[in-house]
């Protein structure tokens, strides 16, 4: 049985809170799963060389031809949270220099753009600690 996007991409969901992606989904649902699945689909090739079976999916349908378990979605679902973080570390803006308005404060846009990669780094590790366990439950398949 097939897996649909929706599973991973909701599960993703339960792990961060956006309000650009709420925006989105207010105007267009169709809109929001196009943005959802691009996220997937980038995260889909991060999880090929360690995943178990076939990651192999139609588009169209918007589903996965295998049936994943729980724990694959677990990890493809920190995987497109790792994407959608990506698109706001590499925020080109973050790069540049601003300055408030009435205040004449400096942001520092470099310790944010740190903060930020510190996170994306935190959820790989926990993503690839889970892959290792996801591994280790068959462990004579792999040897």
């Amino acid at each position: 049985m097939a897996t649909s996007f929706d599973v991973v991409e909701d599960y993703g969901l339960t792990l961060i809170e956006d309000y650009k992606l709420a925006k989105v989904y207010n105007r267009s649902e169709t809109e929001f799963r196009a943005v959802c699945d691009g996220f997937l689909v980038a995260a889909v090739p991060l999880f090929i060389p360690d995943a178990l079976q076939s990651l192999d999916y139609d588009i169209t349908n918007r589903q996965f031809l295998g049936d994943l378990t729980n724990i694959e979605v677990a990890i493809l679902g920190r995987f497109w949270m790792m994407c959608w973080w990506e698109r706001y570390v590499n925020i080109s803006s973050q790069f540049q220099g601003k300055i408030q308005a009435n205040s004449f404060k400096n942001f520092s846009e470099p310790q944010n753009l740190k903060e930020k990669r510190n996170t994306v780094d935190g959820v790989r590790e926990k993503t690839y600690q889970l892959i290792t366990n996801y591994q280790l439950q068959d462990i004579d398949t792999l040897y």
